[in-house]
Protein backbone atom coordinates (compact mmCIF):
# COMPACT_ATOMS: atom_id res chain seq x y z
CA UNK A 1 0.00 0.00 0.00
CA UNK A 2 1.23 3.48 -0.88
CA UNK A 3 0.00 6.38 1.22
CA UNK A 4 0.41 10.08 0.48
CA UNK A 5 1.14 11.89 3.75
CA UNK A 6 0.27 15.57 3.90
CA UNK A 7 1.26 17.74 6.84
CA UNK A 8 -0.21 20.99 8.11
CA UNK A 9 -1.90 22.63 5.12
CA UNK A 10 -2.90 26.12 6.29
CA UNK A 11 -4.97 26.70 3.12
CA UNK A 12 -1.86 26.44 0.97
CA UNK A 13 -2.36 26.59 -2.81
CA UNK A 14 0.34 23.89 -2.97
CA UNK A 15 -2.29 21.36 -1.89
CA UNK A 16 -3.61 21.15 -5.45
CA UNK A 17 -0.11 20.55 -6.82
CA UNK A 18 0.48 17.88 -4.19
CA UNK A 19 -2.73 16.00 -4.91
CA UNK A 20 -2.15 16.16 -8.67
CA UNK A 21 1.37 14.80 -8.18
CA UNK A 22 0.45 11.89 -5.91
CA UNK A 23 -2.35 10.97 -8.28
CA UNK A 24 0.17 10.91 -11.14
CA UNK A 25 2.51 8.49 -9.34
CA UNK A 26 -0.30 6.38 -7.93
CA UNK A 27 -1.23 6.13 -4.26
CA UNK A 28 -3.89 4.11 -2.51
CA UNK A 29 -4.94 6.75 0.01
CA UNK A 30 -4.22 10.28 1.16
CA UNK A 31 -3.73 11.03 4.86
CA UNK A 32 -3.72 14.62 6.12
CA UNK A 33 -2.74 15.66 9.65
CA UNK A 34 -5.03 18.70 9.85
CA UNK A 35 -4.44 22.41 10.48
CA UNK A 36 -6.24 23.05 7.23
CA UNK A 37 -7.16 26.64 8.08
CA UNK A 38 -5.40 29.93 8.86
CA UNK A 39 -3.33 30.78 5.81
CA UNK A 40 -3.37 33.06 2.79
CA UNK A 41 -5.40 30.71 0.60
CA UNK A 42 -9.07 29.76 0.49
CA UNK A 43 -10.24 27.37 3.19
CA UNK A 44 -13.27 26.49 1.06
CA UNK A 45 -10.98 25.46 -1.80
CA UNK A 46 -8.85 23.43 0.61
CA UNK A 47 -11.87 21.55 1.92
CA UNK A 48 -13.20 20.94 -1.59
CA UNK A 49 -9.88 19.51 -2.78
CA UNK A 50 -9.58 17.13 0.15
CA UNK A 51 -13.19 16.01 -0.07
CA UNK A 52 -13.05 15.47 -3.82
CA UNK A 53 -9.91 13.37 -3.45
CA UNK A 54 -11.45 11.39 -0.58
CA UNK A 55 -8.56 12.25 1.72
CA UNK A 56 -8.64 11.05 5.30
CA UNK A 57 -8.19 14.07 7.56
CA UNK A 58 -7.98 14.67 11.28
CA UNK A 59 -8.61 17.82 13.25
CA UNK A 60 -5.74 20.13 14.14
CA UNK A 61 -5.56 22.75 16.86
CA UNK A 62 -6.31 25.46 14.29
CA UNK A 63 -9.64 23.79 13.44
CA UNK A 64 -10.41 23.63 17.14
CA UNK A 65 -9.65 27.33 17.45
CA UNK A 66 -11.72 28.22 14.40
CA UNK A 67 -14.78 26.36 15.68
CA UNK A 68 -14.52 27.97 19.12
CA UNK A 69 -13.73 31.45 17.78
CA UNK A 70 -10.38 31.55 19.58
CA UNK A 71 -7.27 33.36 18.34
CA UNK A 72 -8.99 34.75 15.27
CA UNK A 73 -6.58 37.68 15.37
CA UNK A 74 -3.84 35.39 14.04
CA UNK A 75 -2.36 36.43 10.68
CA UNK A 76 -4.59 35.21 7.82
CA UNK A 77 -7.02 33.60 10.26
CA UNK A 78 -10.21 32.14 8.86
CA UNK A 79 -13.54 32.43 10.63
CA UNK A 80 -16.78 30.50 10.67
CA UNK A 81 -18.27 33.21 8.46
CA UNK A 82 -15.87 32.20 5.68
CA UNK A 83 -17.56 28.81 5.36
CA UNK A 84 -20.90 27.41 4.30
CA UNK A 85 -22.97 25.37 6.73
CA UNK A 86 -21.91 22.20 4.91
CA UNK A 87 -18.22 23.10 5.14
CA UNK A 88 -18.53 23.88 8.83
CA UNK A 89 -20.28 20.56 9.42
CA UNK A 90 -17.43 18.78 7.62
CA UNK A 91 -14.82 20.42 9.86
CA UNK A 92 -16.87 19.70 12.97
CA UNK A 93 -16.91 15.98 12.20
CA UNK A 94 -13.14 15.67 11.77
CA UNK A 95 -11.86 13.13 14.31
CA UNK A 96 -8.84 13.45 16.57
CA UNK A 97 -7.37 10.22 15.15
CA UNK A 98 -7.97 7.71 12.38
CA UNK A 99 -6.67 4.14 12.29
CA UNK A 100 -5.93 2.42 8.97
CA UNK A 101 -4.37 -0.87 7.89
CA UNK A 102 -6.12 -2.81 10.68
CA UNK A 103 -4.86 -0.30 13.23
CA UNK A 104 -1.18 -0.64 12.35
CA UNK A 105 -1.09 2.95 11.06
CA UNK A 106 -2.71 5.78 13.00
CA UNK A 107 -3.17 9.38 11.87
CA UNK A 108 -3.38 12.29 14.31
CA UNK A 109 -2.38 15.95 14.43
CA UNK A 110 0.05 16.14 17.35
CA UNK A 111 -0.26 13.67 20.23
CA UNK A 112 -3.90 12.67 19.94
CA UNK A 113 -6.20 14.81 22.09
CA UNK A 114 -3.13 16.69 23.29
CA UNK A 115 -3.01 18.69 20.07
CA UNK A 116 -0.45 21.24 21.29
CA UNK A 117 2.37 18.81 22.08
CA UNK A 118 5.41 19.15 19.82
CA UNK A 119 7.30 15.94 19.07
CA UNK A 120 10.54 16.83 17.31
CA UNK A 121 13.83 15.13 16.49
CA UNK A 122 15.29 16.33 19.80
CA UNK A 123 12.25 15.53 21.97
CA UNK A 124 13.16 13.13 24.76
CA UNK A 125 11.33 9.81 24.50
CA UNK A 126 10.51 9.98 28.19
CA UNK A 127 8.58 13.21 27.62
CA UNK A 128 6.32 11.43 25.15
CA UNK A 129 5.91 8.40 27.42
CA UNK A 130 4.97 10.67 30.33
CA UNK A 131 2.22 12.41 28.33
CA UNK A 132 -1.15 10.98 29.49
CA UNK A 133 -2.57 11.22 25.95
CA UNK A 134 0.15 8.86 24.72
CA UNK A 135 -0.63 6.25 27.34
CA UNK A 136 -4.33 6.37 26.48
CA UNK A 137 -3.55 6.07 22.78
CA UNK A 138 -1.34 3.02 23.33
CA UNK A 139 -4.29 1.32 25.04
CA UNK A 140 -6.77 2.46 22.38
CA UNK A 141 -4.58 1.39 19.44
CA UNK A 142 -2.66 -1.71 20.59
CA UNK A 143 -1.73 -2.67 17.00
CA UNK A 144 -0.20 0.77 16.23
CA UNK A 145 3.22 0.49 14.61
CA UNK A 146 3.30 3.77 12.67
CA UNK A 147 1.99 7.17 13.77
CA UNK A 148 1.52 9.83 11.11
CA UNK A 149 1.62 13.16 12.90
CA UNK A 150 2.28 16.85 12.34
CA UNK A 151 2.03 20.16 14.22
CA UNK A 152 5.74 21.04 14.12
CA UNK A 153 5.92 21.92 10.38
CA UNK A 154 9.16 19.92 10.29
CA UNK A 155 9.66 16.59 8.55
CA UNK A 156 10.68 13.76 10.85
CA UNK A 157 10.99 9.99 10.89
CA UNK A 158 11.97 8.45 14.22
CA UNK A 159 10.98 5.62 16.54
CA UNK A 160 9.53 6.17 20.00
CA UNK A 161 8.18 3.45 22.29
CA UNK A 162 8.32 0.92 19.44
CA UNK A 163 6.24 3.15 17.16
CA UNK A 164 7.63 4.89 14.07
CA UNK A 165 6.59 8.54 13.99
CA UNK A 166 6.33 10.03 10.49
CA UNK A 167 5.84 13.78 10.21
CA UNK A 168 5.53 14.83 6.54
CA UNK A 169 6.17 18.49 7.35
CA UNK A 170 3.90 21.21 6.01
CA UNK A 171 2.55 22.77 2.83
CA UNK A 172 2.74 26.22 4.41
CA UNK A 173 4.87 28.16 1.86
CA UNK A 174 7.13 30.05 4.33
CA UNK A 175 8.17 26.83 6.10
CA UNK A 176 10.01 24.72 3.50
CA UNK A 177 6.89 23.04 2.07
CA UNK A 178 6.81 19.39 1.13
CA UNK A 179 5.06 16.06 1.65
CA UNK A 180 5.82 12.33 1.80
CA UNK A 181 4.77 9.02 0.26
CA UNK A 182 4.87 5.98 2.55
CA UNK A 183 5.22 2.55 0.94
CA UNK A 184 4.07 0.02 3.53
CA UNK A 185 5.41 -2.97 1.58
CA UNK A 186 8.89 -1.53 1.05
CA UNK A 187 8.83 0.23 4.45
CA UNK A 188 10.17 3.42 2.90
CA UNK A 189 9.20 7.07 3.13
CA UNK A 190 9.87 9.14 0.01
CA UNK A 191 10.20 12.83 0.86
CA UNK A 192 9.32 15.51 -1.67
CA UNK A 193 10.03 19.26 -1.55
CA UNK A 194 8.75 22.22 -3.50
CA UNK A 195 11.64 24.04 -5.16
CA UNK A 196 11.15 27.01 -7.50
CA UNK A 197 7.63 25.88 -8.25
CA UNK A 198 8.62 22.28 -8.98
CA UNK A 199 8.28 19.11 -6.94
CA UNK A 200 11.61 17.39 -6.35
CA UNK A 201 12.40 14.20 -4.47
CA UNK A 202 14.58 15.11 -1.50
CA UNK A 203 15.24 11.74 0.13
CA UNK A 204 14.10 8.18 0.64
CA UNK A 205 14.13 7.00 4.25
CA UNK A 206 14.04 3.35 5.29
CA UNK A 207 11.94 2.79 8.38
CA UNK A 208 14.35 0.07 9.38
CA UNK A 209 16.98 2.78 9.84
CA UNK A 210 14.72 5.24 11.70
CA UNK A 211 16.29 6.74 14.81
CA UNK A 212 15.45 4.84 17.96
Amino acid sequence: MRLALIGDVHASPLLRNTLDFVDSIGVDDVLCVGDLCDGEGSLSDTIALLRTRGARCVRGNHERWLLSGRLRDLPDAHTRADLSADELAWIEQLPVAIAVADGAIVLTHALFEDDMTFVREDTYERDVLNTPAWGRARERYPAMRVLVTGHTHRRMVRRIDGVTFINPGTLFPPHQPGFCVFDTAEQTVRCFDFSDGSIVEAATISLLAART
